[in-house]
């Protein structure tokens, strides 16, 4: 073979490798142009198996990620520096109430209205975990900071966490919605529930400088020197009343409560005295140290004695313009009052109309005065009927409710009755109050205030 064919060989391998060379790069960039995308400057790199793989797990990731921070994770929550109830309305046929927080505006509501109102119990308390069981049998699971709440054990989620303000903890309005749906209406920091289907009577009044009906007067919670009800009537002028004397006078609640009970017994008894002034509370106290004195008892033992039948001034309910003291002729504030057919009457039957027998014979211990079968106080109903049943006093009663704070009752009418003492940062700015239908509002001689309400039954 000649030089020359060994080199005509050669490049006619190199051509057929050349030709080869080209062929494959045409061929590599029609698959290219199958997936390159439409439109100028656009380039496609390509990518290792690795590389797809670790794309496809950072979207996976990012997925997980979003789904934790929307359905799991949570911030910390910012707890209140400032809470307070502005205002609330009391009827017989709702309750309303203003919140106002400088956290979560409008989204926050007590705990303890839901459990008020619903009848909860708390019965667990964790680390950071509460659980409550409501008489509509709900059960519910509340996390401190969290705005999940498991309901029946379903988690549901708010947009206001469980937080807590000194020693109120507050919850999600809208969790009120979702326990009681049938009674409660919750929309930006109001929240309202309906308590009965009466409908209100009478105008309402405002609770500043009132009393109520449920004051406790005694030795521990004197009135002062110029202490008077506004709303005194002369008994005389309602047409059922006996009374001795022409100007014997209640307040006037108490005063139509004694007529309705003057009007349906059966028996004769007379009002011997109603209000007394402070001054005349001072004249009947002397009277009676001088009494003691005259039978050879020292200036202090007669003082001390005199404070067991007669009220030291300023102790006495019948400042308040809200004790009766009854007889019938011959039998005049003494104990042999009890055995009269009026006396039977009353202690069996005057708790029907808002009055109890305030001084026991049983329950001296407690109230520090004497047995008197004479003697008896307004206080409105359900409240006597509560005192008549549970044969307690009214000391007891007003200390159990600033124990309890809250007390449930089914009345004899059918009825049922919630009474709430609401104090510290749960007492409201403002309180207006319609007291027709057994509801009503009343101081509890401290910072409190006793709302009496009806409930769905």
């Amino acid at each position: 073979m000649t030089n020359n064919t060994r080199r005509t060989s050669g490049l006619s391998r190199k051509r057929t490798n050349r030709n080869s060379s080209s062929q494959n790069k045409s061929q590599h960039n029609r698959s290219l142009r199958k997936i390159q995308p439409k439109g100028k400057n656009k380039k496609i790199y390509s990518k290792s198996p690795l590389n797809n793989l670790l794309t496809k797990a950072g979207i996976i990731f990012g997925i997980i990620l979003v789904f934790y921070v929307i359905f799991i994770f949570e911030f910390p929550a910012n707890y209140p520096d400032t809470f307070k109830v502005s205002n609330m309305t009391l009827d017989s046929n709702k309750i309303a109430m203003e919140i106002e927080t400088d956290s979560y505006k409008g989204k926050l509501i007590p705990l303890d209205i839901l459990l008020t109102i619903g009848k909860g119990e708390i019965t667990l308390v964790g680390e950071k975990e509460t659980t409550i069981v409501f008489a509509n049998n709900k059960k519910i699971i509340l996390k401190d900071g969290s705005r999940k709440v498991k309901i029946d054990g379903k988690t549901q989620k708010f947009n206001a966490p469980v937080v807590k303000y000194k020693d109120v903890i507050l919850v999600p309005g809208e969790l009120a919605e979702r326990l009681l749906p049938k009674i409660a209406k919750f929309d930006n920091g109001k929240i309202a529930f309906t308590l009965s289907g009466d409908k209100p009577e009478g105008e309402y009044q405002n609770f500043a400088d009132y009393d109520g009906y449920l004051r406790l007067v005694n030795k521990e919670n004197p009135l002062t020197k110029n202490y008077e009800p506004t709303d005194l009537v002369n008994v005389n002028s309602l047409d059922s009343i006996i009374a001795y004397g022409t100007n014997t006078k209640l307040r006037d609640e108490a005063a139509h409560a004694l007529a309705n009970m003057y009007k349906e017994n059966e028996v004769q008894y007379a009002m011997s005295s109603g209000f007394r002034t402070f001054e005349n509370q001072t004249q009947l106290f002397d009277d009676e140290v001088a009494d003691n004195i005259k039978a050879g008892k020292t200036e202090e033992q007669a003082t001390q004695a005199a404070g067991t039948i007669v009220a030291v001034p300023g102790t006495s309910e019948h400042q308040l313009g809200l004790a009766v003291d009854v007889a019938i002729p011959g039998v005049i504030l003494t104990e042999e009052f009890k055995n009269t057919p009026a006396g039977k009457w009353l202690i069996n039957n005057s708790y029907k109309y808002g009055f109890v027998l305030r001084y026991t014979k049983e329950q001296t211990a407690i109230t520090n005065i004497i047995f008197e079968p004479w003697h008896y106080r307004y206080m409105g109903y359900p409240h006597s009927e509560i005192l008549f049943k549970e044969e307690i006093v009214f000391d007891t009663y007003i200390k159990s409710l600033r124990e309890e704070k809250v007390k449930y009752f089914h009345a004899e009418d059918g009825k049922d009755y919630i009474i709430w003492l609401l104090s510290g940062s749960l007492k409201p700015e403002k309180l207006e109050f319609n007291t027709s239908n057994g509801i009503g509002a009343s101081s509890d001689n401290g910072d409190g205030i006793i709302l009496t309400m009806r409930t769905q039954n």
